[in-house]
């Protein structure tokens, strides 16, 4: 078993938030960031999901189904 490094543990952290849909300014307060766009930034890549989401929600809106 390898040793766990402090940003590995961000990491999960992070990414255990945003499973548990905690608002990405709360997360961006707990880990520190000086901006919602460094969160952003380091982190938009599991928003993936969340703007997926959001397209089939306006494609189910827009044309039924």
């Amino acid at each position: 078993m390898s040793d766990l490094r402090v940003h590995e543990l961000r990491h999960s952290g992070a990414s255990l938030m945003h499973a548990q849909a905690t608002p990405l300014h709360v997360v961006s307060e707990v880990l520190g960031h000086t901006s919602i766009a460094i969160t952003k930034d380091v982190y938009g890549h599991l928003m993936e999901g969340d703007r997926r989401s959001a397209a089939e929600a306006m494609s189910r809106a827009l044309f039924g189904g």
